[in-house]
């Protein structure tokens, strides 16, 4: 039998961070956490999305900007 011990850690982060939230949607595309609105307690609703680069530990905001024709 093999033991595989894990560890966790809280790396230095840099850019900007999302605010605490939970029910919120992610994923992982290509080594980027895409972090995408969720709930931040009471009457705290996100709509924003950030890109966390994983192993730079570097978090960006994204804007996005809806044009309709």
């Amino acid at each position: 039998n093999r033991t595989v011990a894990t560890t966790w850690i809280k790396p230095t982060q840099h850019g900007q961070a999302p605010k605490p939230r939970c029910s919120h949607a992610s994923t992982i595309i290509d080594n980027k956490l895409y972090i995408n609105g969720g709930w931040g307690g009471g009457d705290r609703f996100f709509g924003d999305t950030h890109i966390f680069q994983v192993g730079k530990y570097y978090s960006t905001r994204v804007y996005f900007q809806l044009i309709i024709y």
